[in-house]
């Protein structure tokens, strides 16, 4: 309440509580316990996953919260993966079973004005490491089929917002991860598969990011690529100037041309547009 007093739109106050290993709302910390995605596909049962859907989405709802970053649209592409099939965040190994438990956590959560973002962008789940660590080539382990319940989602108007991945695929550009990659997120999501929402970035303060390029060209590639919100969860190194800092960087671009003008305007309409549904 007092964070949305100081914004003249209604800010977006999010939170990552996919159920399982990934909660911010703990057990521990005495609220309710969750299962993961990984259970709700084995089990592929809708009524389960809707009933656990809608337990998260009320907690969300009555602390505050309009937007969680769910459902994992990841698949369990390598059973080996660290961060995503290791901590049991994907539903299957079945892109079908993916996008049909997605679908009802979206609608769980829509129906108690709870935004949800769709994530990683254009699929974390065959990855070999971990991009909170470092670099993360998919180039010889990414397929095609992990764009399925991305697709799917786009085509029945589900998804309101998605968050890219921070992986690199040489296929898909020779020097910059998803999250940087024009070709990645206005050509391969924009254009091909004909989403027009609101695309957020994983956390741009993750190794993958820092450890391999600058603030001010991953803040610049970024938006150039076509990513409407820069997220910096800020834990891993705290910055208590980075908002004002990213701005900066930000505003210098805009005004050497780097960055245009109606690139902003564009994902200022889409962030408004979206907020509506908040209202």
């Amino acid at each position: 309440t007092e964070i949305a007093e100081y914004s003249k739109t209604t800010p977006f106050i999010a939170i990552d509580q996919e159920g399982g290993k990934v909660v911010r709302l703990a057990y521990e910390r005495g609220f309710p316990k969750t299962v993961t995605a990984k259970f709700l596909g084995d089990n592929d049962n809708p009524d389960l996953t809707a009933e656990h859907s809608a337990n998260i989405a009320e907690l969300l709802a009555e602390l505050g919260f309009n937007l969680n970053f769910t459902p994992c649209l990841d698949l369990i592409a390598n059973p080996d993966c660290p961060i995503i099939a290791k901590k049991e965040r994907s539903f299957s190994a079945s892109p079908e079973i993916v996008a049909k438990h997605a679908e009802i956590v979206i609608d769980k959560h829509r129906e108690k004005k709870i935004l949800c973002a769709g994530k990683h962008f254009p699929g974390h789940g065959s990855s070999i490491s971990d991009s909170h660590i470092g670099f993360t080539d998919v180039t010889n382990t990414w397929n095609e089929k992990e764009l399925y319940p991305h697709e799917m989602l786009i085509k029945c108007g589900k998804l309101q917002m998605i968050m890219t991945a921070h992986i690199y695929n040489e296929k898909w550009d020779n020097k910059y991860p998803a999250t940087l990659s024009k070709n990645v997120v206005t050509t391969m999501l924009r254009d091909k598969l004909g989403y027009d929402g609101v695309v957020i970035t994983d956390d741009m303060s993750m190794g993958a990011i820092t450890n391999n390029y600058g603030l001010e060209e991953a803040i610049k590639n970024s938006i150039n690529a076509g990513c409407d919100i820069l997220m910096f969860a800020n834990t891993a190194n705290y910055d208590e100037n980075i908002a004002t800092e990213a701005i900066e960087i930000i505003e210098k671009h805009i005004e050497n041309g780097e960055i245009k003008r109606e690139r902003i305007e564009q994902s200022y309409k889409r962030i408004v547009q979206l907020k509506q549904e908040l209202k």
